[in-house]
């Protein structure tokens, strides 16, 4: 048995996992970290986590304290859902490892797209995208970032929870 194995429920008692744990497996306690004490979510915006791969996760780099942008893609068509989100915090940002892989992402959005993001995360993949600094300056309204499409050039579809609608279209 490795020297940092867990031998009893005690050892991991507080702690969460920060991947997840096959039947049978032996566990290091480099897996685990303490829980979180709060997370601070700013005023007007709502926590959600919405699951993640690294491919989707640009390469594992999405980190707390930065702004994406967020798209969703089905089996047809793929549609930017929300501009210049805040990340709150990662499944890395609770592994001590460098090579720690991201499986869920907690974000900072406006309450009236919540049920927009769990619904494209439940029927579609999401992918995150880093806009370049400038573009997150000249589109920050607040804190929280614009999350819509009212001062950019180019117009935020929605969509539903039937990933081939975007704006009412149904697409083929």
């Amino acid at each position: 048995m490795p020297d940092d194995a867990i031998r009893s429920f005690n050892d991991v008692l507080g702690k969460q996992a920060t991947s997840s744990i096959l039947a049978g497996e032996v566990v290091s306690s480099k897996r685990f970290q303490e829980l979180p004490i709060s997370l601070e979510v700013p005023a007007g915006l709502t926590a959600v986590s919405v699951p993640a791969k690294d491919v989707s996760a640009l390469g594992g780099a999405v980190s707390a304290g930065l702004h994406v942008d967020i798209y969703s893609t089905g089996n047809t068509s793929t549609t930017l859902i929300a501009q210049n989100i805040l990340v709150l915090a990662t499944s890395s940002s609770y592994n001590e490892s460098s090579s720690a892989s991201v499986s869920w992402i907690t974000l900072g959005v406006k309450p009236s797209i919540v049920q927009e993001l769990v619904a494209a995360s439940q029927n579609a993949t999401l992918y995150f995208t880093l806009p370049s600094e400038a573009d997150v300056s000249s589109n920050s309204n607040s804190e929280s970032g614009d999350q819509s499409s009212s001062e950019s050039d180019v117009p935020v579809p929605s969509i539903s929870a039937d990933t081939s609608k975007i704006n009412g279209e149904i697409y083929e």
